[in-house]
């Protein structure tokens, strides 16, 4: 959030966009995610934004701010215009009860209010407990100043892993250890992408195989065409659920059968022969 006083010494506060993220978007609409996603998103934060937001003047700004975010996104038009209908009536009063909800849903009735303001300021922020509730009570958490250590020393460098590669285990189904298919795990050293017809390369930080987790990639070999997933389990885990939806020919669920789904709707006659033969062979 970002802090103000106006003339009276009252807190205001409205929305912060980190310069970093002024042309940020949000999850694309095609993705393999249900299709409430894009409303889920406005609505968590259209009522993020009337919490932070002190007046009408900035709130409007801030609404501003997610519709220009919605549109680079490619939302669809009827879900932004949704969204834009149902905060009509957020006023001031709309706030007061997203707070009540808020405190009641504390444990301990209390609210934190965490400021990177100098804490000599401290005194200013008493004005803002009497307009709460007498049963809440605030604290107020200020963010380090930096130190001689954080000044020297960035650990976020050691992050990245200049040897990082992409290597099959050897030991599973996805490495072509059983079946008659060779491997299916590149050894690289970059996440090659094909987004909106252009390739991006991304180095991999860290040196990675089957038994591992996180995000991936399958390129089509037909068409170059890139998945991304993520996975919490192992890649191999992971495959074995794609894998098991092309075994049994699964009917479309957005997810699991993205893979599957990409022949049907682009080389159905590849999908079709193997279907024809997939009774036959062990090669899956």
């Amino acid at each position: 959030m970002n802090h103000s006083f106006d003339e009276n010494d009252h807190v205001q506060t409205s929305l912060y966009v980190k310069p970093t993220a002024k042309s940020a978007t949000y999850l694309h609409p095609s993705s393999y995610h249900p299709s409430f996603i894009p409303t889920g998103i406005l609505k968590s934060e259209l009522i993020r934004i009337r919490k932070i937001s002190s007046n009408e003047r900035v709130f409007q700004e801030g609404v501003t701010e997610i519709r220009n975010k919605a549109t680079r996104s490619e939302f669809p038009g009827k879900v932004i215009n949704a969204a834009m209908e149902m905060i009509k009536e957020w006023d001031d009063d709309k706030r007061a009860s997203l707070f009540v909800e808020a405190t009641t849903k504390a444990a301990n009735n209390s609210v934190v209010w965490v400021s990177q303001l100098p804490s000599c300021i401290r005194k200013k922020f008493s004005t803002i407990k009497k307009y709460l509730p007498k049963e809440v009570s605030l604290r107020i958490a200020y963010q380090k100043p930096e130190s001689l250590q954080t000044l020297l020393f960035n650990p976020r460098a050691l992050e990245a892993d200049k040897s990082g590669v992409s290597e099959p285990c050897g030991k599973c189904k996805l490495c072509g250890n059983h079946g008659g298919t060779g491997s299916m795990v590149h050894i690289t050293t970059n996440l090659k992408l094909k987004i909106e017809n252009k390739n991006r390369n991304n180095a991999i930080k860290s040196k990675l195989n089957c038994s591992d987790a996180g995000i991936y990639v399958a390129v089509c070999n037909n068409c170059d065409e890139t998945y991304v997933g993520k996975t919490m389990v192992s890649f191999k885990k992971r495959f074995t659920a794609h894998r098991g939806k092309w075994v049994n020919a699964a009917e479309s669920n957005r997810d699991d059968t993205a893979l599957l789904d990409h022949y049907r709707d682009h080389h159905l006659n590849i999908y079709e022969n193997w279907c024809s033969k997939k009774n036959s062979t062990s090669w899956f």
